[in-house]
């Protein structure tokens, strides 16, 4: 199965984790972009797009941010980890 626009959203994570993008620019342009997305991501694979919607809109940027740039980044790297390891696992 392709996710084409799922992995789209996921390689802005990885590029933020690595220091290629900021923590306003990910604040700004992630929720927008899932948001571009989100129909797209949703007919790919409808549990994996609400698993990164809820995990990583909804529980890392918008839940995150009054946090200082270094816990940011902190609990989006957990939250990504936590995305991936239940996408290895399979969907019930």
């Amino acid at each position: 199965m392709k996710r084409t626009n799922n992995n789209a959203v996921l390689k802005m994570v990885r590029q933020y984790l690595a220091g290629g993008l900021s923590q306003l620019e990910m604040e700004l342009d992630f929720p927008y972009e899932v948001g571009q997305r989100y129909r797209k991501m949703v007919a790919e694979d409808r549990e994996f797009a609400e698993l990164i919607y809820d995990r990583l809109v909804e529980e890392g940027f918008d839940g995150g941010r009054d946090l200082s740039e270094e816990k940011f980044r902190q609990r989006i790297k957990e939250l990504y980890d936590d995305v991936i390891d239940i996408a290895k696992g399979g969907f019930s």
